[in-house]
């Protein structure tokens, strides 16, 4: 039973003090990602760019796949004329074919993953820089991303401050 009483002690002892370090940590503001990615110009132009830069892969990938579905069209529509060894032959050349357009899709989304970080990561490194300008202005001890949170009480709903209409603006005048 001391036991029981000693835990409940330290618990209790355990939740003030992390009551106090929560208070000591300051003003908290979070700001919306997404939204500054979606409205920030700097956001538009690496996602134009990256639509740029793709495209012609991907069109090319659809000329590549509408060639081969024709093929196969071709094939299936005079298979009865073939004999069975140009029927092994032509099915075995489509399916050389097939595999050599999946390897090119797995190369390109490869590719574009990588784009997509890379641009992720030069706008994330521009807007970090926004973020913490104006914190440092406006006396923020953290930043969240508010998609970030799991969960918050009230109390910490009614202490942060939405930044992200600041970021956008200053990411628009930078």
């Amino acid at each position: 039973m001391s036991k029981l009483i000693k835990g409940l002690v330290v618990a209790v002892a355990l939740g003030l003090a992390s009551t106090v370090m929560a208070a000591d940590i300051g003003p908290i503001a979070i700001v919306n990602i997404n939204q500054v990615f979606e409205k920030a110009p700097q956001g538009q132009a690496a996602f134009t760019q990256y639509q740029n830069k793709m495209a012609p892969n991907v069109t090319k990938l659809q000329d590549q796949q509408k060639a081969l579905n024709q093929k196969i069209a071709d094939y299936q529509a005079n298979k009865a004329k073939l004999s069975a060894a140009e029927q092994s032959a032509q099915e075995s050349q489509l399916l050389v074919q097939q595999q050599m357009l999946q390897s090119s899709v797995a190369t390109m989304q490869q590719s574009a993953q990588l784009e997509e970080k890379g641009m992720l990561n030069a706008f994330s490194a521009k807007m970090n820089t926004q973020v913490a300008e104006i914190a440092k202005q406006k006396g923020y001890h953290l930043v969240l991303n508010s998609q970030g949170a799991l969960y918050s009480d009230k109390t910490v709903a009614n202490v942060t401050q939405d930044i992200t209409p600041e970021v956008i603006s200053s990411m628009q005048n930078s």
